[in-house]
């Protein structure tokens, strides 16, 4: 009851932008269900844990947590397949923002077709986006850029502090590489682009 307790106060700083309070809060409810030995909560709090890691920008303790709650999915056989889709995107864009864009792709390849079935690969776009620029395929990085911003639009949907830094570290990037012209005509070429190409481009080499 203590761990639920304490991953409940942690939810509520986290909405109220209290980062640094709910990673204390979500790590004292670990192990608080490391001692009761409920391994469903301790599962779950990792994804909480990782995710608010990553707000704060703690890049390495961000990926090692993805990495430990893949690795936990993997290995129970409760799990969802779409918890694994979120957990390994949600690795690929930790590990796009540490500039690691060949252990990004791997993940990515991995999470992506478990969650474009469901509808829900376009939330992670922005750090594909950032990958292919990473990985020098500058014109496809602005064309899924452009599907990202029109799709959020569409759905009305604002992107969370990782995806806007994703965002906005790509967007530098295209300036300094891309005529203005050319990247407005790349952005709307994105834009007529379905979520299939988007995935084809967003998972190439």
């Amino acid at each position: 009851m203590m761990g639920i307790y304490c991953a409940t106060l942690a939810q509520i700083q986290l909405v109220t932008d209290r980062l640094v309070d709910a990673r204390t809060q979500y790590e004292r409810a670990q192990s608080l269900f490391r001692d009761a030995k409920f391994e469903f909560g301790e599962r779950g709090i990792l994804g909480n844990l990782a995710n608010v890691c990553w707000a704060l920008g703690e890049l390495e303790a961000a990926a090692s947590t993805f990495l430990e709650y893949v690795n936990r999915l993997r290995s129970s056989p409760a799990s969802r397949s779409n918890s694994l889709g979120f957990a390994l995107c949600n690795l690929a864009g930790v590990l796009t923002e540490s500039s690691e864009p060949e252990r990004a792709l791997a993940a990515a390849r991995e999470g992506f077709p478990l969650l474009r079935d469901e509808g829900y690969a376009w939330i992670f776009v922005d750090h594909m986006a950032m990958r292919a620029a990473l990985a020098g395929r500058g014109l496809d990085a602005a064309r899924i850029a452009g599907y990202a911003d029109a799709i959020r639009a569409q759905k009305e949907a604002p992107r969370e502090p990782t995806e806007a830094r994703a965002r906005a570290r790509l967007q530098a990037w295209l300036e300094e590489r891309i005529d203005p012209s050319q990247l407005a005509r790349l952005f709307a070429a994105g834009t007529e682009l379905s979520e299939d190409d988007i995935c084809r481009l967003a998972l190439q080499d």
